[in-house]
C-alpha cells in the first residue's frame, strides 16, 4: 500500500471514530514513508485533536523538515508550539514568514500567522495579516472576527465595535461576534439588541452557540438595567456550559491535591549552574478578574519594565521537563504524580527566559500576568530566587461574580455555577496561604480595594516592593499606550475607578448563595 492510500485509511478510521486504530495507521504511514510530509502533517493534526501536545509538535517538525518551504506546515507548527506555551519557539518557526507581504500567502495561512502573532502580544504586527486574510476571504466570518478583535487589542475600541456590528449584519448567526460585540460597552445600550439575540438563540445550531448567545444576552440586558432578565440568561448559559464540559469539581480537587503535595523542598536535579543575571521576571497572579491587568498596566508605565501579558511559558517549560502531553497551562490537567518528579530549576529558568526573550525589549524587568501562575509559586521561587511575585486579592464575592459572568475557555470549568466557584475560591485561597507559610515574605499581596481607592499610593508601594525606582503618575493607566489582549482590554484603557467595588450587590438577591458562603451581607 502506498503513502496516500495509508493516509486515506487513517482518515477513514478518524471518521469512524476509531482513534486507537487511526493512531496505529498513522504510525505505520510515517514509519514506512518518513519522507512523506503530508503524512506527518496530518498525523500532527490528529494528535492535536487528541491533546497530545509534545507529540503533535514532534510530528509537525518532521513535516516541516521534509518540506521547509511549505508555508502551511510552518504556520501549523508555530500554532501547535504556541498552544502548548512555547511562545519563543513559535516565533522562531514563523521567522521566515514574518517579513513577507501577507497578500502573497493564502488566506488561511495568513490568518494562522496573524493568530500566533496576536496571541503572543504582537498585535500591531498581526493586524496586516488579519486584514489581508479577511479582505481575500469574504465568506469567512472567523477571519473577519479576528480582524475586529485585533482592532480592540491595539486600542481602537470604536473601530472594533463597528467591525463586529458589521460582521453580525453579514453573518447574523455567527454567535462569537454577537458575544464579543456585547462585551464592548459603547454609548447608550440599544434596546432592540435583545430581540435580535433572542431570535438568534432560537436558531442556534450547537450548544457552543447557545452558550455564547446566553452570555451576550446577559451583557446586553445588564447594560439596559434589566437585571432580572439578565441573570436568568446568565444562569441559562452557565448551566449549558457546565453540562457541555461535564464538570464535576475536578479543578477544585486538583488545587487541593497540589496544595497538599508540595513541600518546601522541591525535588530538584542540579545539572547546570543557576544563572545570576538576565531579565528579572515580575509574576502578577491571582484569580481572573481580580485586577492583574490593572497592575500590569501600572508596571508598564515604568521605563524599566517590559510587559509580557498573559504568557503561559513558565507552565510550558515545567510541563516540557515533565514530558507532559497536556496542552492546558493550568496544572489542574496534569497528573498529580508529576509534582514529585524532579526538575532542574536552572534549566527551567533558562528555558523560560528563552521562550520569553522576544518580550524583554532590552529592559531589566519583564512582567508576566498569567493569573493561574498562582499554582506555580513553588517552582517560580526555586527557579527565580530574585523574581518579584505580586498577588492580587479582591473581595471574594466580587471576584467570583466577575468569573461567573465572563465566558472563559473550557479549560476553566469551575466558573459555571455559584457553588463550584465558591469551592474553587476557597481552594485557591488555601493554596495561597500555604505558599505564604512555605515561602514567607516572597509574595507581595496587593488588595484591589486599595488599588482603586488610593491608586497613587498603591502604585508607589507596588513599584517599591518590586525594587523599581519611583515614577510619577505610574498609576495613570490611561496614559499607557501598550496593547492589551485580555477580557478587560477596553476597561483598562480608562482611568482607574471604583466601579468594580461591590459590583455584585447589583445582583445581591440572585447571588445570595455566593454571598452566604462568604458571609457577605
Amino acid at each position: 500500500m502506498n503513502a496516500p492510500a495509508l493516509l486515506a485509511q487513517a482518515q477513514q478510521l478518524i471518521r469512524q471514530k476509531q482513534p486507537t486504530a487511526a493512531l496505529e495507521a498513522f504510525t505505520r504511514l510515517t514509519t514506512h514513508f518518513p519522507r512523506y510530509a503530508e503524512g506527518w502533517f496530518q498525523r500532527s493534526g490528529f494528535e492535536v485533536g487528541r491533546a497530545l501536545g509534545l507529540t503533535a509538535i514532534a510530528s509537525a517538525r518532521q513535516a516541516l523538515a521534509v518540506e521547509p518551504a511549505r508555508a502551511l506546515y510552518r504556520a501549523h507548527l508555530a500554532q501547535v508550539q504556541f498552544n502548548y506555551g512555547l511562545w519563543g519557539d513559535a516565533l522562531e518557526t514563523l521567522a521566515p514568514l514574518r517579513p513577507l507581504d501577507p497578500s502573497t500567502i493564502e488566506p488561511r495561512i495568513a490568518n494562522s500567522v496573524g493568530s500566533v502573532l496576536s496571541l503572543a502580544g504582537l498585535e500591531h504586527e498581526a493586524q496586516p495579516w488579519f486584514d489581508s486574510a479577511s479582505a481575500r476571504a469574504l465568506d469567512s466570518p472567523t477571519y473577519a472576527f479576528n480582524q475586529a478583535q485585533g482592532l480592540l487589542y491595539t486600542g481602537d475600541v470604536e473601530g472594533s465595535r463597528a467591525a463586529l456590528a458589521a460582521l453580525t449584519g453579514r453573518f447574523p448567526d455567527f454567535a462569537k461576534a454577537h458575544w464579543a460585540l456585547s462585551s464592548i460597552r459603547s454609548g447608550a445600550a440599544d434596546p432592540q439588541r435583545p430581540d435580535t439575540l433572542y431570535a438568534a438563540l432560537q436558531r442556534a445550531q450547537s450548544p457552543v452557540d447557545e452558550v455564547m448567545y446566553c452570555y451576550a444576552l446577559f451583557n446586553t440586558l445588564d447594560a439596559l438595567d434589566r437585571t432580572d432578565d439578565a441573570f436568568q440568561e446568565l444562569e441559562h448559559g452557565m448551566r449549558l456550559q457546565r453540562t457541555r464540559l461535564n464538570y464535576d469539581g475536578e479543578d477544585t480537587r486538583a488545587l487541593r491535591g497540589i496544595t497538599a503535595a508540595v513541600s518546601a523542598d522541591m525535588p530538584s536535579i542540579d545539572d547546570m549552574p543557576m544563572a545570576t543575571d538576565g531579565v528579572c521576571p515580575i509574576f502578577v497572579l491571582g484569580l481572573p478578574r481580580s485586577g492583574t491587568t490593572l497592575v500590569e498596566r501600572i508596571l508598564g508605565n515604568h521605563p524599566d519594565v517590559a510587559t509580557g501579558g498573559e504568557m503561559t511559558c513558565f507552565s510550558a517549560a515545567l510541563r516540557e521537563q515533565w514530558k507532559a502531553e497536556v496542552v492546558n497551562p493550568m496544572l489542574t490537567s496534569s497528573p498529580l504524580q508529576s509534582l514529585a518528579t524532579p526538575v532542574s530549576h536552572a534549566r527551567l529558568a533558562a528555558r523560560y527566559r528563552e521562550l520569553t526573550a522576544f518580550k524583554s525589549d532590552g529592559r531589566k524587568f519583564l512582567s508576566d500576568k498569567y493569573p493561574f501562575n498562582f499554582m506555580l509559586v513553588p517552582w517560580i521561587v526555586h527557579a527565580f530566587p530574585d523574581a518579584r511575585i505580586v498577588h492580587l486579592r479582591r473581595d471574594p464575592v466580587d471576584t467570583c461574580f466577575g468569573n461567573l459572568k465572563q465566558l472563559f475557555s473550557g479549560q476553566y470549568g469551575a466558573c459555571y455555577s455559584q457553588q463550584d466557584m465558591a469551592a474553587y475560591y476557597d481552594a485557591y485561597r488555601d493554596m495561597m496561604a500555604r505558599w505564604d507559610a512555605l515561602y514567607p515574605a516572597r509574595v507581595h499581596h496587593v488588595d484591589y480595594v486599595d488599588l482603586v481607592t488610593d491608586p497613587e499610593r498603591s502604585a508607589a508601594d507596588l513599584l517599591a516592593q518590586c525594587g523599581l525606582p519611583a515614577v510619577a503618575d505610574a498609576w495613570r493607566i490611561e496614559n499607557n499606550p501598550r496593547t492589551v489582549a485580555t477580557a478587560s482590554s477596553a476597561q483598562v484603557r480608562q482611568p482607574i475607578n471604583r466601579k468594580g467595588l461591590d459590583a455584585w450587590r447589583r445582583y445581591a438577591e440572585q447571588l445570595r448563595p455566593l454571598a452566604n458562603h462568604f458571609g457577605a451581607s
